[in-house]
Order: structure tokens, then C-alpha cells, then sequence
């Protein structure tokens, strides 16, 4: 028998007409695309998984949360020219900016602290950062430079872009660096303002310069009393013995007393003086005790005026105390200071009975005169900011072109695959058992 006669002879019992018209009925129940889901079918294929299609998204997301910052600066693009926000004090008042410049392209005058300068590695070179005076740890700049080391200028005027700290890409490094540094904040402050918001218990004071600002507790102020004595040196070659040198003080007809802080140069004594001693006045005094010497002793002091050992200088005497805020109390005519073994030794006098007699401190704090203070200084430790502002000098919007072609590929991508998404999800639903 050949191989055609061994194949296998179709059924006769099929019913053709019975198979066309099933396959006819299963045709017309499948579902209907429209033109344009027949053309994404056609394009990217049915076969796409729903859960790859939202992986993409929620990656575009991220990725449009990372570049969105950018992106909003390289729309700045269409200013002619930066924001001009004049200088530091302009912008920075009573602690605080005075609006949100976030991602702004901007230019600024500020005077930069050029103590306390950190430098950070680009792909282009090297960036120099400084602090920005009078803003406190709240503004600081990127100036760009060639090599790692520190130029001999800085400029005044700073263009760029201004962004949060804690949003730049050098900012766990920088807060590192100026927290090392310890950075002090002097601010001179008026007086007056000072003893009085503390008599009060207000917080509000005025600088030196009337400028308002806020004190808190923790803030240390400096404090310089101006006692009304002057202190008397006696050069140990010209008054030989201790007891020549009191003579010579006690001839004065001024209450004194001595103090422990003689050395092999000279004797000291603390003298009274009017609250104000001038300098006049101090002068006047060393010569009334250089003229009870002899001839021999006053061409000494003559011949060798620098010399230490020689002849009589009369100081005035000023004490400075560092406190807290919360510490001090302030009455109608004194200001009590905390004193312990830390404080300086001395605490001032008052004449008793003819001598001045040092002032005792009382249950740890010192009474000093309102009169005697006669400068407060705000020492404030100043730490960066993550809520201020950094200025990268010379960058411009159209610096930020690829992030914003990223911003615009991963946008198209994701919407594209939100757009799939939903098409397969109604298919799927469309072909779902009624």
C-alpha cells in the first residue's frame, strides 16, 4: 500500500456549516477598540502587564519629585534679568526673611565672612562658601572658583540662584563644617533698651545701631561695668618699697586700697575717681605721684619712659561679665549678675570709712550700679540653617536644561503608560463575563 492510500481520510461527519457559524457568534462577542485604543494596541502591544505599567509611573513619579526643582528654575529662563533684592538687611528682618525666595534667580549685595570659609569640589573646579553677615547662620554663597585655594578677594554682589539650604546637594557637609567652626554672632546693643525690656520682661531690644531684634533666654550677653576707681601702678625702681609706694597713694587724699595683683614690676592700687574718669584726670594723677620723687628717681623715669619698673601709670578699671538673659535681674538703679568661682576676681569697691572696700557678692549674684554698665555686647552661637537660603553665584535657568528635558521625557513616559494602563483595564473589564 503507498504512503497516499496510509493518509488519513478526513471525517465525513463534520458539519462545516454548524463550525462557520459558531466561529461567526464568537466573532461578534468580541469586544470593540476604538481607533485610537487600536492604535496604542498596535504600538505597544496588548501584552504590556498592568503591574509594569505602574512600576513606570510610580518611578516617574520619583523622578519628577527630584527634578521638579529644577525644572521650575529653568522656567525662570523667560526673565530678562535676575530679581534684584537689594542687600541682606532688605530681605533679613527681626530674624526671619521677609518672603519665601526658594528657587528664585536672583542677585544680592552682602558683605561674605571670610573668617570662616568652607570650599566644596565640582565637576568644573571648586566652589568657596561663605556665611552672609548680618543674617545670622540663615544665608550663605557658592562662589566658584579654579583651584582649591582660597582667593585673596571676595566680591560684594552675588548672581545666581537662590535655594533652600537643606535642599543643596552640599548641605550635610557644609552644616558639618560651620557647626565645627562654632561661629560666635557679636552684636553690639543698646544699653539702655537692654536693662530696661529685662526690668519689663520683654524680649525686644534695640542694636546700636536701633535696629529691633529678639533676645532669648539662653542668649549670652556680655557685659562691660566701668568701675568708678583707677587702678594706680608703681614702678617697683622708682618706689623701692611697698611702704613707700602706700605713702605715695595715701598722699593723694583719695580713698584706696591695695590689690593683690603687685608683681616684681610694679605695685597696684585701686584709687577712687569720679564716675567718669577722663583720661586728663588719670594723667594728672601720675604726675602728682611722680613729683613726690626725688631728682635722681625723675631722671630715671625720664631717661627711660618705656621702661615698666619706672615712674606711675594710673588705668581705669573695667570688668567684663558674660551671663545669660535668664539669669540676670534688673531693678530701678542696679543690675544683679550671677557670680561664682568662674567669675572675674574682681567685684568693685565702696568707700568705707575713709578706704575702699571690695563689694561682697550676695547669695551667688553681684550688684552692680545701672550707671557702671556702660556696654552690652549679644554673643550668639550661630549654627546653619536647613530652613535658609544658599545663593550658587553664576548659575543661570538655562544651566538647568537637562533636568528639564528629563522633566519632560519622564512626564511623556509616564503618561504614556497611565494612558496603557487604562486601556487594558478597560478591555479587561469589556471582555469580563456579564
Amino acid at each position: 500500500m503507498s504512503d497516499t492510500d496510509q493518509r488519513e481520510e478526513p471525517d465525513d461527519d463534520i458539519d462545516f456549516e454548524r463550525e462557520v457559524a459558531s466561529a461567526r457568534e464568537a466573532a461578534s462577542d468580541a469586544p470593540v477598540f476604538t481607533q485610537e485604543e487600536a492604535g496604542l494596541r498596535s504600538r505597544l502591544g496588548w501584552g504590556r502587564s498592568p503591574i509594569l505599567a505602574v512600576v513606570v509611573i510610580v518611578v516617574g513619579v520619583f523622578l519628577l519629585a527630584a527634578t521638579w526643582a529644577d525644572f521650575r528654575f529653568f522656567l525662570r529662563i523667560v526673565q530678562d534679568e535676575p530679581r534684584d533684592l537689594g542687600r541682606v538687611e532688605d530681605i533679613y528682618k527681626n530674624g526671619e526673611f521677609i518672603e519665601n525666595f526658594d528657587n528664585e534667580w536672583v542677585v544680592l549685595e552682602g558683605e561674605p565672612d571670610v573668617q570662616h570659609a568652607a570650599r566644596s569640589p565640582t565637576r568644573d573646579g571648586w566652589y568657596g562658601v561663605l556665611r552672609l553677615l548680618r543674617a545670622e547662620g540663615k544665608l550663605f554663597v557658592a562662589i566658584p572658583r579654579d583651584d582649591e585655594d582660597a582667593p585673596t578677594q571676595f566680591p560684594g554682589r552675588h548672581e545666581g540662584r537662590m535655594r533652600r539650604l537643606g535642599a543643596a546637594p552640599q548641605w550635610e557637609k557644609l552644616q558639618q563644617f560651620f557647626d565645627a567652626e562654632q561661629i560666635v554672632d557679636l552684636q553690639d546693643l543698646d544699653v539702655g533698651s537692654v536693662l530696661g525690656a529685662i526690668e519689663q520682661g520683654s524680649t525686644t531690644v534695640n542694636s546700636a545701631e536701633a535696629k529691633p531684634l529678639e533676645l532669648g533666654a539662653d542668649d549670652q550677653l556680655r557685659m562691660v561695668i566701668d568701675f568708678p576707681v583707677g587702678v594706680v601702678q608703681l614702678g617697683r625702681s622708682s618706689w623701692k618699697t611697698r611702704e613707700a609706694a602706700q605713702a605715695a597713694v595715701e598722699g593723694l587724699g583719695l580713698a584706696w586700697t591695695a590689690l593683690d595683683k603687685s608683681s616684681s614690676v610694679s605695685w597696684q592700687f585701686a584709687v577712687e575717681m569720679d564716675a567718669k574718669g577722663s583720661r586728663e584726670r588719670y594723667e594728672a594723677i601720675a604726675r602728682q605721684l611722680e613729683d613726690g620723687l626725688d631728682a635722681e628717681a625723675k631722671a630715671a623715669i625720664e631717661a627711660k619712659r618705656a621702661d615698666p619698673k619706672l615712674g606711675a601709670i594710673v588705668l581705669p578699671r573695667r570688668v567684663t561679665y558674660l551671663a545669660r538673659v535668664g539669669d540676670l535681674r534688673v531693678s530701678a538703679d542696679s543690675l544683679r549678675i550671677p557670680y561664682d568661682q568662674d567669675s572675674p576676681e574682681d567685684t568693685g569697691w565702696k568707700k568705707v570709712e575713709g578706704r575702699l572696700q571690695a563689694i561682697a557678692p550676695v547669695e551667688g549674684t553681684l550688684g552692680v550700679p545701672r550707671s557702671q554698665v556702660v556696654a552690652i555686647r549679644l554673643e550668639r552661637g550661630l549654627k546653619a540653617d536647613p530652613n535658609g537660603y544658599l545663593v550658587t553665584v553664576g548659575q543661570h535657568p538655562r544651566d538647568a536644561w537637562p533636568s528639564a528635558v528629563m522633566f519632560v521625557g519622564v512626564l511623556g513616559v509616564m503618561l504614556l503608560n497611565v494612558w496603557a494602563l487604562v486601556a487594558v483595564m478597560r478591555r479587561r473589564r469589556a471582555e469580563a463575563p456579564v
